[in-house]
């Protein structure tokens, strides 16, 4: 009760500072802005942008809800054209956010990933190291296919909660063994539906935002395929620095008594694949199939995703009650008026502003790559252990996606850094998805928390490996 009544008590504190800056630092900013001969327009986007970033930052609203105050700030100050302000809910990257949640909507509410995860427990052997791979691919195949990592968790968490609640009884171990080798199995699950995140287009909402604010021109090379092609490098190393860390780390590989007759009870009770999820089969290869021949048809993804999503309208299987309720409104909203703040920062000229006022960095950027690297993954591990990651990814890449398409850099490889940078958790509190995660299976599973942060940890300096590992890679295929 005392810990519950200081919780609330910090956020109240919290809530009243954020309201209390909200007030003050935009008069600050338009003031300062106003002194350092900014014009009015400029001026005035200055503010309204510090006090949605405040507002992000002290976490007083909901992530949408300053983003839909700037462009409302935007529209009453008549700083762009509406058509400017409110291009982002007309752009491709909008469109095609609503049409990749549509189609996970209907892979998670058909049966289907329910049906992969007792599918993939009977098929495996009994062994934690044969769960543990299992478990860690379940959540990177439906990375790319639920595009909301507290989706894919709520997809990995029960698979979890029937492997430990049915594979522990009645074997020799010691209690320090049994949590170590449960905390391994919570990891490769937690990390599974994570540690790719920034390598594919459509598994996250800030993906498809950072997209969103790529020029046109890398919009159109970097769609599913090309974006997942040229993080090769990093997936790659990352996937088998995590085996490798995994087995160093825990050393707790050895055979389970899993309950393989409450698998067939689950899988005979579900029946054949029902018309739902044949559709959403169906869904999936379209949209393989439209991903891969893009080049060939020069049909655009995503229309390819749009008509999918339409389709599964038309036939019902996406519902008008999931429509409604099941898709992420929420975050469509902030992406649609994060595309907005972005055009209309280009419509006033800011993005040449910050590149002038930032030109050292700029210089690091071009003239020292490696460099760079460096400074943006310990500054944003730092800011991350302060700011929600929402936030520190929109504040990197409105600064530094102007500084990079002035430098020469690919700006979609800016962007995939800040992404991939941003991904990092070691603490409960600095990801919501982390704490759900563990609230999901808290009551089975009684991991060791700490050794799931030193893991972490530990992958956030093989990011760094993963990246410089990448430049050769990047030169070659033309990205650096």
């Amino acid at each position: 009760m005392e810990q519950q009544a200081d919780r609330k008590k910090a956020i109240l504190w919290r809530e009243v500072l954020g309201w209390l800056l909200s007030n003050v630092v935009p008069v600050i900013t338009y003031l300062y802005a106003q002194k350092a001969g900014f014009n009015r327009e400029s001026s005035i986007f200055a503010a309204i942008v510090s006090v949605t970033l405040v507002m992000w930052i002290t976490e007083i609203l909901p992530d949408f809800v300053p983003g839909l105050f700037s462009t409302l700030m935007f529209i009453l100050f008549s700083l762009a054209p509406n058509e400017v302000i409110l291009s982002g809910f007309a752009s491709e990257g909008f469109f095609l956010a609503v049409s990749v949640l549509g189609l996970g909507t209907v892979i998670v509410t058909s049966g289907l990933s329910h049906r992969y995860s007792l599918m993939m427990l009977k098929i495996m052997p009994p062994n934690t190291f044969w769960y543990t791979i299992s478990l860690f691919f379940t959540g990177l195949i439906f990375t790319p296919l639920v595009p909301v990592i507290s989706g894919r968790a709520a997809i990995v968490a029960p698979v979890l909660n029937v492997i430990v609640t049915h594979s522990y009884d009645g074997l020799d171990l010691d209690e320090q063994t049994m949590a170590r080798s449960k905390t391994a199995l919570f990891a490769s699950s937690l990390i599974g539906i994570t540690l790719l995140s920034a390598s594919f287009l459509s598994s996250t909402p800030l993906n498809l935002i950072i997209y969103g604010m790529l020029p046109l021109q890398e919009q159109q090379s970097f769609q599913f395929i090309k974006w997942s092609y040229a993080s090769f490098v990093v997936s790659a190393t990352m996937l088998i620095a995590f085996f490798i860390i995994l087995g160093l780390y825990f050393r707790t590989f050895h055979k389970l008594n899993i309950n393989k007759d409450f698998i067939d009870e689950e899988l005979k009770h579900m029946g054949r694949l029902k018309i739902a999820e044949w559709i959403a089969v169906f869904g999936i290869v379209i949209l393989a199939v439209g991903m891969f021949a893009a080049t060939i048809t020069k049909i655009n993804v995503t229309w390819v995703a749009f008509a999918i999503m339409f389709s599964l309208l038309l036939v019902g299987v996406l519902n008008s009650t999931d429509f409604r309720t099941k898709i992420d409104w929420s975050f469509l909203f902030l992406l649609g008026s994060m595309i907005g703040l972005v055009n209309t920062m280009n419509y006033l000229r800011i993005d040449a502003i910050v590149v002038n006022n930032l030109g050292w960095l700029a210089n690091y950027m071009h003239s020292d790559f490696r460099l760079f690297i460096i400074l943006l993954s310990l500054t944003i591990f730092a800011i991350r252990l302060i700011i929600p990651m929402n936030a520190v990814v929109l504040i990197f890449a409105a600064t530094l996606l102007p500084l990079a398409k002035a430098s020469g850099i690919s700006t979609w490889l800016t962007g995939f850094l800040i992404l991939f940078f941003a991904e990092t958790a070691v603490f409960p509190f600095q990801a919501p998805y982390l704490s759900n995660f563990r609230n999901y299976t808290k009551s089975v599973v009684n991991q060791q928390e700490r050794g799931v942060s030193v893991m972490n940890l530990l992958l956030f300096f093989v990011k760094i490996a993963a990246v410089y590992l990448s430049i050769p890679f990047w030169t070659k295929i033309g990205v650096l």
